[in-house]
């Protein structure tokens, strides 16, 4: 079993069974026999950031400040560490008008897509990655909210196309979530290779 040569990097997971005379092998129950794969590519690392803001002239306002990296070394581990500092909620039709910061604590998935854009420059055989990290989350000047986790989908539509954002941040133990925040700007830019 194997991914494309060119499949960009990421963790792909499958499931095989064998046939035996055209009939699918079972247990005693009855129940197919499936056996999981798993195929690390580590390939491919990601870094941003940059202000997006809203309006102009004296009506412009930040709406998120961000910046990070993430990727994947030569042995397939993923290290990086990602902040944003999520900005004027209330003019976004959100119930917080205070700062959100969401700042990671480790990266624990990673994948990258090719959904059809062009990344270039520089060129990169993937435009979206997905990530989802543990982090901590900060509103206003409450005390830090943690053990939470972030899924974040970063997309690179290439220069000088603007590149887009959406993050999802859950804190179970706080009864605390941000779903859906998407925004377009600031500077995405996925590479092909490892970190290292």
């Amino acid at each position: 079993i194997s991914v494309a040569s060119n499949a960009p990097g990421g963790v792909y997971e499958c499931q095989d069974w064998a046939l035996i005379d055209g009939v699918p092998m079972v247990d005693e129950a009855g129940a197919i026999i499936y056996e999981t794969k798993t195929i690390l590519v580590p390939e491919n690392y990601v870094t941003g950031g940059g202000h997006v803001t809203q309006g102009k002239g004296k009506d412009k306002i930040d709406i998120l400040t961000h910046g990070g990296n993430a990727g994947y070394l030569s042995d397939g581990s993923l290290v990086g560490h990602w902040n944003f500092n999520l900005e004027a909620f209330k003019d976004l039709g959100f119930i917080y008008d205070v700062n959100i910061r969401v700042q990671t604590t480790e990266i624990t998935g990673l994948q990258f897509l090719d959904t059809g854009l062009d990344p270039a420059p520089p060129y990169a055989d993937a435009d979206t990655a997905e990530m989802t990290a543990d982090a901590r989350v900060r509103v206003g000047n409450e005390a830090w909210l943690e053990d939470c986790t972030l899924f974040a989908v970063f997309v690179d539509g290439g220069e000088p196309q603007e590149d887009a954002i959406e993050i999802d941040v859950d804190c179970p133990s706080a009864g605390w979530g941000l779903y859906g925040f998407s925004v377009t700007g600031g500077n995405i830019q996925i590479h092909d290779g490892t970190k290292d």
